[in-house]
């Protein structure tokens, strides 16, 4: 039973870890900044105070190891939705958590409004990959 016990700890360590990976940043123009000067395209997450949905998709989704390594190709960004900057940058914002995938230029690859699994997420975020690839070429 302690075995037991001591691998279901394991298990479950190993799910925060994994979150703590991801390095969120809580700044807008410095995550724009870092993105224009290294290239790398962001990611944004759009939350709200309370909102249960934005915390089962960092808890369930946004720590799951497949989909935090899938993630190191964007800038992580977490953002409040009553935040300035979300009512003058995204505007068309109203539900959370809302997701953008934007280039360094803040063009749009993709959006997610709403909770989504994690095989649904991943999804979602090999379709921002490819358009940030279509982007490039042309």
């Amino acid at each position: 039973m302690k075995r037991i016990f001591a691998l279901w700890l394991l298990l479950g360590l190993g799910g925060m870890l994994a979150a703590a990976q991801l390095p969120w940043r809580n700044s807008w123009p410095r995550a724009l900044a870092e993105a224009q000067k290294s290239g790398k395209n962001l990611m944004v997450f759009i939350e709200a105070e309370h909102c249960p949905y934005c915390e089962r998709m960092k808890r369930e989704v946004l720590s799951a190891p497949d989909v935090v390594r899938g993630l190191k190709a964007f800038i992580p960004v977490k953002l409040k939705i009553d935040d300035p900057v979300v009512k003058r940058e995204f505007p068309g914002t109203v539900v959370t958590p809302t997701i953008y995938f934007l280039t360094p230029k803040k063009e749009l690859l993709i959006d997610i409004v709403g909770y989504l699994n994690e095989e649904f997420f991943y999804w979602r975020l090999g379709a921002a990959e490819k358009e940030a690839e279509k982007l490039k070429r042309d």
